[in-house]
């Protein structure tokens, strides 16, 4: 999305780019195929108000039309997520913003008291269950524990 300097999430059926941002792209640090400068434009929005929560990056921004912090895809927050993210992050150098996401699973894991597939944030940040979401879920716990073996 060249006027929002960030990737689509898809194409339409009419070949019309979704522009909804969201944290997929972040996905595109882990597998390495960016070139530096496009690396950089992802990891600042992520870590824009609208995405970043003390809890983690949302699933989709505040600024969407759509936006919700209980939906699965629609706002909330994938522990697995945020550590594919991460380990992006990691391998190209962002180790704060690795740190960050490292820390704020975590914190979920402590107030929660494990960590379930995926959680709400609130639009004060407080952290609250999704009811539907898994527990436990083996992706979610695998994130928690791969942070805390290199912790």
């Amino acid at each position: 999305m060249e006027g929002k300097k960030y990737f689509t999430l898809a194409l339409d059926g009419k070949n019309k780019q979704k522009e909804t941002i969201t944290s997929n792209p972040g996905h595109l640090l882990f597998t390495g195929i960016l070139e530096k400068d496009k690396a950089d434009l992802v990891v600042k929005r992520l870590f824009e108000p609208d995405m970043w929560t003390p809890y983690g990056i949302r699933t989709q921004s505040t600024e969407e039309l759509d936006f919700d912090y209980q939906s699965k895809v629609l706002g909330s927050i994938w522990p697995h997520d945020n550590w594919i993210i991460a380990q992006g992050l990691k391998k190209l150098g962002y180790n704060n913003e690795y740190q960050k996401i490292k820390e704020a699973i975590l914190k979920a894991h402590k107030e929660f008291g494990y960590i379930p597939e995926l959680y709400a944030v609130t639009p004060e940040y407080k952290l609250e269950e999704i009811e539907r979401a898994c527990n436990p879920q083996a992706w979610a716990s695998g994130a928690v524990l791969e942070f805390l073996k290199n912790n």
